[in-house]
């Protein structure tokens, strides 16, 4: 692992402390995360490596990007020590491996993008009312767009030394700068490098940026724009216009720079002149703009802390509000999806169904399900704390587990498949018949009975099979 001596993690102290509060060991923090030992040691002493293993960090340790990795030093490291001094930097040193993975973490964060009230700029986006529609759409072009320009071989078709394939390559590699600029623009974030050259040697001398540049060289060679542009100010003089009737691959060295691709221009005043451009320095420049969806995502991160403040100062409605628990259920399911977002609505769908079924007072069940109602509205209160503080140490976990409860009666009577096989009970499809006849097994065994339970419909047979695992799992949770 390269290291440069002036460049570490300064949030390097904040993993140990999470991970003290969490009673986490190194030997667990290495099994949960993926990570051996001896790098894991690395970074905790504020080592930076591969962006991969900071991203399973972070969801082992249950925190957010931004808490353990200090992203400014980070991108200056991978630059310094994995970009800058490559002379061939090609699509096979280009690392794309961390794209889908910081695309997946993005993607995680529907309810932001769903329920946000951000005015987009319509000269920017046009007509996005759905900004969730918008999002996951460039979060699956850059995934796509990146395979490509890592896959795709440059060289492999030409006509004698005409670039073809390049035209196509440096397509892709604009679009899929666009589709990044298009994230940090959304979140406000300044483009890294926007105010000078930092790649491109060639134009190091002019104004412009690596951006800009990229945007010309599009207009010049490239299989998706034309073949002539007057635009570009930072590198057409006012009043003239470039052509490019071809590129070819032509390999020589100008003032120390190794370049590879000649690309041929007419102006109104010349008739014909050379350029010269680098498909390393272009394999560079997206390597770079890859890493820094990394900024993409610590702003989200950030704008999501700030929405969690926001909703936890909006006071939400109490159960006094509403004239039926099962309604106060499903108006904190809601508000639950929309401060947080949330991932099991159907748990609050069951204890919706729980609160809204009417059973015989008479049922041989009766009993149970009732001890199990007064265990559910407990914690259903105690989210509904959590859903106003949006603090972690209000959370409980019990709310959670109460539902379809997975325990160790479950795994001592080897019901893990009848339990695995239960949750279509109250869907309008085929499997539910599978699913009671998996129920009745589970209860036959708790209540040591040969009940068929015809009288129950698939509603009424839930709640008695969860009343019944609750029962049994002698639960002893401070949640």
């Amino acid at each position: 692992m390269t290291i440069i001596s002036n460049v570490d993690n300064n949030k390097k102290v904040n993993i140990k402390n999470i991970m003290q509060e969490k009673n986490i060991g190194i030997n667990d923090l290495s099994r949960f995360s993926n990570i051996r030992i001896d790098k894991l040691q690395l970074y905790l002493n504020g080592e930076f490596g591969d962006l991969n293993d900071f991203l399973d960090l972070s969801s082992a340790l249950g925190c957010d990007i931004s808490k353990i990795l200090d992203t400014d030093n980070y991108i200056k490291w991978i630059f310094e020590t994995r970009v800058k001094e490559k002379n061939n930097f090609d699509r096979h040193s280009l690392d794309v491996t961390f794209v889908d993975k910081t695309c997946n973490i993005l993607a995680n964060y529907y309810h932001y993008f769903k329920y946000s009230e951000k005015k987009l700029s319509k000269s920017t986006y046009g007509e996005y009312p759905d900004h969730w529609n918008l999002f996951t759409a460039i979060l699956d072009r850059i995934r796509d767009s990146s395979y490509y320009i890592k896959k795709a071989n440059p060289h492999e078709i030409k006509r004698g030394l005409i670039a073809l394939s390049f035209y196509d390559l440096l397509g892709h590699v604009y679009n899929l700068s666009s589709y990044i600029n298009d994230l940090l623009n959304y979140f406000n974030v300044p483009i890294p490098s926007n105010d000078k050259h930092v790649i491109f040697t060639s134009t190091r001398s002019l104004t412009g940026n690596d951006d800009k540049y990229i945007k010309y060289l599009r207009s010049l060679v490239s299989s998706n724009h034309s073949i002539a542009t007057s635009k570009h100010s930072d590198y057409i003089d006012k009043g003239d216009t470039h052509y490019s009737p071809f590129a070819s691959w032509d390999s020589r060295v100008i003032d120390g720079v190794s370049y590879d691709i000649n690309v041929v221009i007419r102006n109104n005043s010349e008739t014909l002149y050379d350029y010269y451009i680098s498909t390393t320095e272009i394999y560079k420049f997206i390597q770079m703009k890859l890493y820094s969806l990394l900024l993409v995502l610590e702003a989200l991160e950030l704008q999501v802390i700030k929405k969690r403040h926001c909703f936890s100062a909006i006071k939400l409605k109490n159960e006094d509000d509403f004239n039926e628990f099962y309604k106060y259920i499903e108006y904190l399911n809601n508000e639950h999806q929309i401060r947080i977002g949330n991932e099991r609505p159907e748990t609050y769908e069951f204890y919706s169904l729980l609160f809204k079924t009417k059973l015989n007072d008479d049922s041989f069940y009766h009993k149970d399900i009732n001890i199990y109602k007064e265990v559910v509205k407990t914690e259903i209160k105690k989210r509904s704390i959590y859903l106003q503080t949006l603090k972690i140490e209000d959370y409980n976990e019990l709310f959670d587990h109460l539902y379809i409860m997975y325990s160790d009666y479950i795994n001592d009577n080897d019901l893990g498949y009848e339990i695995g096989h239960v949750s279509y009970l109250t869907d309008n499809v085929g499997s539910s018949i599978a699913s009671r006849i998996n129920a009745v097994t589970i209860l036959n065994k708790i209540y040591n009975n040969k009940n068929k339970y015809e009288e129950y419909n698939n509603e009424e047979l839930l709640i008695i099979l969860n009343a019944a695992l609750y029962k049994v799992s002698n639960i002893n949770y401070n949640s």
